[in-house]
């Protein structure tokens, strides 16, 4: 699938599609869900450090236990 048809799909320019896969901008949550839907696919295998980017959980947790 080429750029601009997933493009098309999602809703979103070519040029934007280029830049998420370049890693030039972040991916909106919105934009990813939908990237994801047109590429019947996980978001983990658009962003595969998804989990590791997000917040520490736990040690917001302890904090807020103290």
């Amino acid at each position: 699938m080429t750029q601009e048809a997933v493009a098309w799909e999602a809703g979103i320019s070519q040029g934007s599609v280029s830049h998420y896969e370049q890693g030039k901008i972040e991916i909106p949550l919105g934009v990813l869900i939908g990237l994801c839907k047109v590429l019947q696919v996980s978001p983990l295998i658009i962003v595969p450090g998804l989990l590791e980017q997000g917040p520490d959980l736990e040690a917001d947790s302890e904090a807020r236990a103290s």
